[in-house]
This record gives C-alpha cells, sequence and structure tokens, in this order.
C-alpha cells in the first residue's frame, strides 16, 4: 500500500440527479401561503357570506328594494364573481389535485392493454380516471361562478 492520500475525483454520475423541472423556492413558499390564506378562518367566513349573498341576493333584491337599488347589487353581484374567479384561479395554481389533467401516458399504456383486461367494465373505469379532467369541487366551482353570469344578465339586459 502507498500511504498517498486519495484523490478526489468528482464524477457527475455520482451526484443525485435532479428533476428536470425544478419550481424556485419561491413559488413553492408563495403557493404555500396563499394556501395558508385560503385555508384561514377570515377568508372561509368571507367567501361563505359571499355565497350566502350569491345564493339569496337576487331575491332580497326583488322583494325588498326598489328598482333603483339594482345597480348596487349589479356591482355586488359583479364583486361575487370575481371573488369566486380569483378563488378557483389560486386553488388551481395551489391545490394539487384541485384540477387535475389527464394523464395521456397511462391511457395510452392502458389501451396497449386492452387485451389482457380482466373486465371491461374496471378497465372503462380506470380509463375514466385517467383522463379525468379537474376534480368533482373544481368543476362544482366552475359551473356556479359561471352561472352568476346569468344572474347579471338579468339584472342588467344591457350588458348581455
Amino acid at each position: 500500500m502507498s500511504n498517498q492520500p486519495l484523490e478526489c475525483t468528482s464524477n457527475p454520475d455520482d451526484e443525485p440527479r435532479k428533476p428536470l423541472h425544478v419550481e424556485p423556492k419561491s413559488s413553492i413558499d408563495t403557493r404555500h401561503l396563499i394556501n395558508k390564506i385560503i385555508d384561514h378562518n377570515s377568508t372561509i367566513a368571507t367567501m361563505s357570506l359571499v355565497t350566502v349573498y350569491a345564493l339569496y341576493g337576487d331575491d332580497v333584491r326583488k322583494l325588498a328594494f326598489p328598482p333603483s337599488a339594482d345597480v348596487v347589487f349589479l356591482i355586488l353581484t359583479a364583486m361575487a364573481f370575481v371573488c369566486f374567479a380569483l378563488e378557483i384561479t389560486l386553488l388551481c395554481w395551489c391545490r394539487e389535485n384541485y384540477l387535475r389533467m389527464p394523464n395521456f401516458e397511462a391511457a395510452i399504456k392502458m389501451l396497449r392493454e386492452w387485451s389482457v383486461r380482466s373486465s371491461a367494465g374496471v378497465w372503462f373505469s380506470e380509463l375514466g380516471k385517467t383522463l379525468q379532467v379537474g376534480s368533482f369541487y373544481f368543476w362544482l366551482d366552475l359551473i356556479s361562478t359561471l352561472s352568476m353570469a346569468f344572474e347579471v344578465c338579468a339584472i342588467d339586459v344591457s350588458m348581455c
């Protein structure tokens, strides 16, 4: 054995591999912060009040206010629409499975394995899960928010 010290050579294969797409730490921190804001009790209470307004505001307008108050209700409805649209946008960006995108690679693999399936019903069910776009709550939020556009049109026909 020789008494020479071993030299450390840097071999690129010995280093851990990095993913192709690494999000900057600031983006992850921002997502975490926005998630905490969305889940905060005051945000939940505010959005609950906006939801109650969206459900009953038009009925209260028709029952208790003169037609001259329609402009105020139009502004409130537009503000509620913006709140819901902002919430959907932030949830799509922050929540992992809120806006699921289809996994086409898995679907192609399943299509190739059609002949070795155990049951057609199970296979179609799995294929549907693989190709699903958005979660149940995403579609629920999106449809309910888009339905508010008809309410704005019902208040002020000149906007439609």
